[in-house]
């Protein structure tokens, strides 16, 4: 004997429900377009950033394709963040090299940074920055 069974009834009002509700939420953005795996485009770098590889200011090209050289500063004068050499510091202000390894002095002139190697790291912030 077959024994009619309710929940497809169940499981289809279910299933309505919820694309009346997917329906009702997503209707009022419009459509939404997916962008394929053509259309994906990979870059070396971020059109126009500039980055300091040691002492040189880079400047990633308009396409994002790779970086040129824009200028060698002094040591430790390069500055990404206002894409340009930085024209002085105050003599005897130190910090930590970008790799930790150095502690960098200001110089007594204000026109470089020297590099002091560390035995293990550098750790600190202005005035605390040792090396350790």
């Amino acid at each position: 004997m077959l024994l009619d069974n309710p929940r497809p009834k169940d499981t289809e009002a279910r299933v309505l429900r919820a694309l009346l509700f997917v329906g009702a939420v997503f209707a009022p953005v419009g459509c939404l377009q997916v962008a394929g795996a053509d259309d994906i485009v990979l870059t070396d770098c971020l059109a126009g950033t500039y980055v300091c590889e040691d002492d040189t200011l880079r400047k990633c090209d308009a396409e994002g394709n790779g970086w040129s050289d824009v200028k060698t500063c002094a040591v430790g004068m390069c500055d990404a963040s206002k894409a340009q050499c930085a024209e002085n510091c105050t003599p005897g202000t130190r910090h930590c090299s970008l790799d930790w390894k150095s502690l960098l002095v200001c110089s007594e002139d204000g026109m470089s940074w020297d590099p002091l190697e560390c035995p293990v790291t550098c750790a600190g912030l202005g005035v605390f920055a040792a090396c350790h």
